[in-house]
């Protein structure tokens, strides 16, 4: 174990991987809770009735988060994600976001602070983010088919209350608007590899679970976008030549 210094080690705003580049991206997850039960992520069968998760006097308190992210912030960290679990499960997370969006870079800049959710309370919660200074979020979206997302999340919830969720973020300013989606053999359909974007300011893109491939945004320009793949089955694509797919006008 390597020896701690008695003193802080003082910011040079320089934080370094092994290679020596540059770390500006920091996220932080909130909470181990989610209220989806997603097969690739917390399977019911691990995660179930059960399951003991953290006591929320493990957790990290929001000042105690802010603390930590002044000092990343110090070290060069220039954006910062917030994660979970479902981050939005933690109570009182527009306190949090209040917090550090409060923080500046060495330089005085503001933080790019983001934040990735499953969207199923981002319709109640979206107008209070963007005004405790969240700038955009990201938005897991495993279909835009009801019967296949509802398969997908595995606790039978609508994907009409995600889409809802994504329309107020864009009404209250939360952009540019992504969407992440993953595709899984036998229980998504070649349709659902199909994205439109509905404005100027929601992008989509996808990660494929037969991969570690990621596919490229959709180009922020208003208008209907399709997702065209170079092979005719995306999965198949992405895992046997690792390019990434093209975005056309139907």
């Amino acid at each position: 174990m390597p020896a701690i210094p008695a003193q802080p080690i003082p910011a040079t705003g320089l934080l370094a991987d092994a290679l020596g580049r540059p770390l500006r991206d920091l996220r932080i997850s909130v909470t181990d809770r989610c209220n989806f039960r997603c097969s690739y992520c917390m399977p019911k069968e691990v995660f179930d009735r059960d399951y003991v998760f953290l006591p929320q006097s493990s957790l990290l308190s929001f000042e105690e988060i802010t603390r930590l992210a002044r000092i990343f912030v110090a070290h060069g960290v220039q954006k910062i994600r917030l994660t979970g679990g479902e981050p939005l499960l933690r109570r009182g997370l527009e306190a949090l976001v209040a917090q550090l969006a409060e923080l500046r870079t060495p330089d005085g800049t503001a933080l790019d602070l983001t934040l990735t959710t499953n969207g199923s309370v981002l319709a109640k919660k979206a107008a209070a983010l963007k005004a405790a200074g969240l700038r955009r979020v990201t938005v897991s979206l495993d279909g835009l088919d009801d019967a296949v997302f509802r398969r997908m999340n595995d606790v039978d919830f609508p994907v009409a209350d995600v889409l809802a969720g994504i329309e107020a973020a864009h009404r209250a300013g939360l952009g540019p608007i992504k969407v992440n989606m993953v595709v899984k053999r036998g229980r998504t359909s070649r349709r659902s590899c199909r994205w439109r974007a509905t404005s100027a300011n929601i992008s989509a893109q996808a990660s494929c679970c037969a991969s570690s491939s990621t596919w490229t945004s959709a180009p922020a320009t208003a208008g209907a976008w399709t997702k065209c793949c170079r092979r005719p089955r995306c999965w198949r694509g992405c895992r046997r030549t690792g390019r990434s797919s093209r975005w056309i006008r139907p």
